[in-house]
């Protein structure tokens, strides 16, 4: 960790917390690649409630924190990179290259397009999804056992939650384009009760009330 002393206290607390957890559901590896300096880290908390949402990487939006699970969700900046710099499988799921613009509209994989997969992954855990060639696809969540979504001839292995479109921007601040995870819908439609919360849309934000 590089350059902690132009952090704030509060900042440097809550960057340990991030880290520690970051490990737990991803692992140290990861950790470490996006959090080896914090200088290019910024937290963004809620306007209300002052709790962690949002964690950036120069600017890019990198994992938003889910309130509902108490996780973090992964963005298509963040799994990139991951495939730049850590070989696979780790934390993806492999399929076969022909179904690729079918994944990257967002569609669901199901179990019998799955070549590979991460043996590591639980079920709801976040999943890259790449095909052979270790191109990104999306990105979403493990819905079976890993042994089920290999052996399985049918069904839904992985709920996607974005498709990644070739030329489309990665999230940062100021995109007006936010991830559908757990209570956060995109800004710019209608708002919605979601999980207990009522998502109201702002500008390019949104906050769960």
């Amino acid at each position: 960790m590089n350059s902690e002393n132009s952090i704030s206290t509060q900042d440097l607390l809550d960057f340990r917390k991030i880290m520690s957890l970051s490990n737990f559901i991803f692992g140290k590896e990861i950790t470490d690649l996006f959090f080896n300096d914090l200088k290019k880290c910024k937290i963004e908390r809620s306007k209300k409630t002052n709790k962690i949402k949002y964690i950036y990487l120069n600017d890019n939006l990198l994992y938003i924190f889910r309130p509902t699970s108490g996780y973090f969700a992964l963005t298509l900046f963040a799994a990139q990179i991951i495939i730049d710099n850590i070989p696979p499988p780790k934390l993806r799921a492999i399929v076969k290259t022909e179904i690729s613009e079918y994944i990257k509209k967002g569609r669901n994989v199901f179990c019998k397009h799955i070549l590979d997969i991460d043996q590591n992954l639980r079920p709801f855990d976040e999943v890259i999804v790449v095909n052979k060639k270790d191109e990104l696809l999306g990105i979403g969540k493990l819905k079976l056992p890993i042994d089920y979504v290999l052996s399985f001839d049918r069904g839904v292995g992985i709920k996607i939650r974005k498709g990644f479109q070739h030329g489309a921007p990665f999230y940062h601040h100021s995109s007006l384009i936010v991830e559908q995870v757990d209570g956060l819908v995109p800004v710019g439609g209608r708002p919605e009760l979601l999980d207990g919360g009522i998502a109201r849309l702002d500008t390019a934000r949104l906050e769960i009330e």
